[in-house]
């Protein structure tokens, strides 16, 4: 007769609210779109009940500092206090200076998107991964299904009103 015998369970054991809190904040700082609940209860693993209490005690946890999350239409997301508006502005009026490789992975996205890295890497004959990272982060391009487009912001710095006002290529 065996010492241990399996048990049959329908459902895991629940998490603790904890746990659950602990993970919902990692699920809100890697994602670059707002989650909803619906996506949280499914990423966890967690009845309803038990990550809106989650979020809620995140949300206390958060009240006094730098950043906050907010339910918005789309669903939950970090974003910055009010408090800290101040130095967000400065921030952003800060110019931002990219290295010539980033000039032209950008002038590659601008003209041919949407593109894949594959192709990005094709045209310019070296790897791109970090230098994506790094328009990302910039807020230059966007990325959606494995495909880099220019963003607004783009469009804001380059000081044009639409893709159609860049200039034309010229071949020499």
């Amino acid at each position: 007769m065996p010492v241990f015998e399996a048990i049959a369970c329908d459902k895991p054991a629940p998490k603790s609210l904890h746990q659950l809190a602990c993970d919902c904040e990692a699920l809100l700082f890697v994602s670059r779109e707002p989650l909803t609940l619906d996506e949280f209860v499914r990423l966890t693993a967690s009845p309803k009940k038990a990550v809106e209490k989650a979020l809620k005690q995140i949300q206390r946890l958060f009240r006094h500092r730098g950043i906050q999350i907010e339910a918005t239409p789309k669903g939950w997301q970090f974003v910055p206090a009010a408090r800290s508006e101040a130095v967000i502005t400065a921030y952003y009026e800060t110019p931002c200076v990219l290295s010539d490789e980033a000039i032209e992975t950008l002038a590659v996205i601008a003209y041919l998107q949407p593109i894949d890295e594959r192709s990005i890497a094709e045209v310019r004959c070296q790897d791109p991964t970090h230098t994506l990272e790094t328009l990302l982060c910039a807020g230059l391009i966007e990325q959606s299904t494995h495909m880099y487009i220019t963003s607004e912001c783009f469009l804001q710095s380059a000081k044009l009103r639409s893709l159609d006002d860049l200039p034309p290529i010229r071949y020499s």
